[in-house]
């Protein structure tokens, strides 16, 4: 069995590849969001095409059973997903960690994303702590990160709230650059 270091990764190609994974996710592309997911996928789980396959379907299967989902969501469903994906990554990382807690904090960022005002936890804090969990720092370290991130997602949140208005993709993906970059600087 191959492990991977998840420290190493190109910040800016994952942030160019999450932009587009939220264009593709928002205007229901899904077999768009599956390839995207395919490459991000590859980036941890090569050389291994198996494993990059599997990655890829268990994320897109979460993303679209989520999307489709809303207003009555399937948590559940949408966890099963997601805590066969991490455990797939912890197996394979020189670094393994908590799956189920990560799957659990990741669908927890996604609620208090969808529904910001039913949660008091802010956006920027449940995305540090689902990161945090998987690389195993504070989420103090991890701060710029979720603030970056938050803020690309703040972006999309405006369109969950009234579908015809335009997102700006641009500043999405200039926020989720930096989200990447402060990731990369504080997990070297």
């Amino acid at each position: 069995m191959f492990v991977r270091d998840f420290r190493e990764f190109d910040p800016q190609y994952c942030a160019n590849l999450e932009a587009n994974l939220w264009i593709a996710y928002y205007n229901h592309r899904f077999p768009r969001l599956f390839f995207l997911l395919l490459k991000l996928n590859y980036i941890f789980l090569q050389p291994s095409m198996r494993l990059t396959l599997f990655g890829a379907y268990y994320t897109t299967r979460a993303a679209v059973v989520f999307r489709l989902t809303k207003g009555h969501e399937n948590k559940q469903k949408t966890a099963k997903y997601l805590e066969r994906y991490f455990k797939l990554i912890s197996n394979h990382s020189v670094q393994p960690f908590d799956y189920q807690k990560v799957a659990e904090l990741e669908l927890a960022w996604w609620m208090v994303d969808r529904y910001p005002d039913r949660y008091k936890t802010k956006r920027s804090t449940a995305i540090t702590a689902s990161m945090a969990a998987m690389v195993q720092l504070s989420p103090g370290r991890l701060q710029k990160y979720g603030e970056n991130r938050a803020a690309a997602m703040e972006l999309l949140g405006k369109y969950h709230e009234d579908t015809s208005t335009k997102v700006d993709w641009q500043s999405l993906h200039d926020y989720l650059k930096a989200a990447y970059q402060a990731l990369y600087v504080a997990i070297q």
